[in-house]
């Protein structure tokens, strides 16, 4: 969703250049905002797939759905991983 309105907005920016070299500074605001969404976007793909690849090296499976510490704690507690640490922080 944010790409096309990334494109409309640098589009605007051109033709109201040409008509109104004020007004063109509103679509060229909206645009560098949008297009932080894109690279953000961009830079969460990256990093989820940087994990993933972690994930995948230790035998680790996907995590569909959190837990609270506290839950968790008393899981590792149950099943011991050697390549875990576990404190109470």
């Amino acid at each position: 969703m944010f790409l096309p309105v990334t494109l409309v907005c640098a589009f605007l920016v051109v033709v109201l250049r040409f008509e109104s070299p004020l007004m063109a500074l509103v679509p060229l605001f909206f645009g560098l905002v949008f297009e932080l969404g894109v690279l953000q976007g961009c830079f969460d793909r990256y990093e989820e797939w940087r994990a993933r690849k972690a994930r995948k090296r230790k035998g680790l499976p996907k995590p569909w759905f959190t837990v609270p510490d506290d839950h968790a704690y008393e899981r590792f507690l149950a099943h011991p991983a050697l390549h875990v640490p576990l404190t109470r922080e």
